[in-house]
């Protein structure tokens, strides 16, 4: 069996974006090196990855189950090819890196860590925050660059995805609402949880769940209540000690299957994860050293097996 690298990077965006052109567009090529790399991936794995209507495409059992492969096949070539590329490079000043709490402790810590092992000069600062709030610290010059959920574009900034995966609702082990349903949809799972208290971080504003068609039923007619957390720890806190729910990564739910379970539905989003610079800002080695060492971890935690 021969695939290239080249196959899976093409796979990869057009995974991401089900639609040649817009993956064609993001990878600087042709549609069609996009449509023959795809014919010929499939050609070599003797399986159909999308199902097509017309020109429209909607990635398949098959093609999820390589996408999570090729991710993290193609984030660690991307890595390493950063790690060597900078491993010449001895960087030294201070340098400031941003990211909510998850990210921070599962990304952002060994990253650094590692970078500051080659470079003991170097002395990064890294800043717990808000997604939200992560782009006015970037464009305020507090920030060099940061890691961050679903970051919105901005023409100063330059964002890049890095990694993704799905939302679920996580609830504690032995929920009583849980006897009740085997499966269902995120709308049934809503009616179903209304009574119970939901989770939300700090600076989520209810308002904004209420416009979002996905989080809109979870949001009305709450009979429940809200409670709130500024990281996944302190969520997994709230809802073990009481009846509530949260959504959470589903990489989070899986590494606590002592205290958490998923709601038996499906996900009720995807996320993004996200690196983001300044687009004319300094330190450019060290800032693409960066972004590899955290696309590297980020390998490695997707490679790593859920308890």
């Amino acid at each position: 069996m021969s695939i290239s690298l080249d196959q899976l990077r093409y796979f990869r965006e057009l995974a991401r974006t089900e639609h040649v052109g817009r993956a064609a567009r993001k990878l600087h090529i042709s549609p069609s090196a996009v449509s023959h790399a795809l014919l010929a991936l499939e050609d070599e794995l003797q399986a159909k990855l999308f199902d097509r209507d017309g020109k429209k495409l909607a990635l398949n059992d098959r093609g999820r189950k390589l996408a999570t492969r090729a991710e993290a096949i193609v984030t660690s070539v991307e890595g390493l090819r950063g790690e060597l590329k900078a491993g010449d490079l001895e960087f030294r000043g201070k340098v400031r890196c941003g990211a909510p709490h998850s990210l921070a402790c599962e990304l952002w810590a060994p990253a650094l860590s590692k970078l500051q092992a080659t470079s003991p000069a170097l002395e990064p600062a890294l800043v717990v925050l808000g997604s939200r709030q992560l782009i006015d610290q970037l464009l305020d010059g507090h920030l060099d660059c940061a890691l961050g959920f679903d970051l919105a574009e901005h023409p100063r900034l330059v964002i890049e995805e890095i990694g993704r995966g799905d939302v679920q609702i996580a609830v504690r082990k032995g929920h009583a609402a849980l006897a009740a349903v085997k499966a269902g949809t995120p709308a049934e799972a809503a009616a179903a949880l209304s009574a119970f208290p939901l989770a939300l971080p700090h600076g989520v504003d209810v308002d904004d769940l209420e416009d979002d068609e996905t989080f809109a039923p979870f949001a009305t007619q709450r009979a429940g209540g809200y409670m709130r957390f500024d990281s996944y720890d302190v969520a997994v806190a709230l809802i073990s000690a009481s009846r509530g729910f949260a959504f959470l990564p589903e990489r989070f739910v899986a590494m606590r299957p002592s205290e958490l379970v998923a709601w038996p539905t499906v996900a009720v989003a995807s996320y993004r994860i996200k690196f983001a610079a300044k687009r004319r800002g300094g330190k450019p080695e060290l800032i693409e050293a960066l972004k590899a060492a955290a696309k590297a971890e980020l390998s490695a935690l997707a490679a790593r097996p859920s308890v």
